[in-house]
């Protein structure tokens, strides 16, 4: 792990000049040992502590923002059910009015059987449990439920 550490502050050039001013900086605070008549010029340490407080927390943040872009660009996107409505054949209505011999004859009811595909080409599974349905002339009607048909139309009744 310091090896790779180390690896790296090596292999850039701003990573080599702060080593050698870590390096300069570390002799110099024992010089005074060996010449105590030694004097550092005042502006030197600050300039390079200046320089180290805005360039270190910069390169880090170019690191990371690189780093930030690559994950996100790598991120799918959010999977999606997409459904289509295929049309097919043998669709049919059944209208239902009042008796013969009522008068006047009423319609009572109608039946509507729409043949239809709901094809998914999204990347998520969908189940559908209710649709909302138009029809031009009739109006809308909100919250559809899918069921199989389990009955037929008789004579007078309707038998299952």
């Amino acid at each position: 792990m310091f090896g790779r550490y180390l690896r790296q502050v090596l292999s850039t050039g701003w990573g080599i000049l702060f080593l050698i001013a870590g390096a300069i900086s570390t002799g110099v605070t024992f010089v005074l040992i060996y010449r105590p008549k030694f004097a550092l010029p005042y502006w030197i340490p600050g300039a390079i502590s200046i320089a180290a407080w805005l360039v270190a927390p910069y390169r880090l943040y170019r690191q990371q923002q690189t780093q930030i872009d690559i994950l996100t660009a790598n991120q799918q996107r959010p999977r999606r059910a997409k459904l289509t409505v295929v049309e097919e054949q043998d669709s049919y209505y059944i209208r239902r009015s009042t008796p013969q011999g009522t008068t006047p004859k009423r319609e009572s009811g109608m039946y509507l059987e729409l043949s239809v595909s709901i094809e998914n080409k999204g990347e998520r599974p969908a189940t559908i449990t209710s649709y909302s349905l138009r029809i031009e002339g009739m109006g809308e009607f909100h919250d559809v439920r899918p069921s199989p048909q389990d009955w037929i139309w008789g004579l007078g009744h309707s038998t299952r």
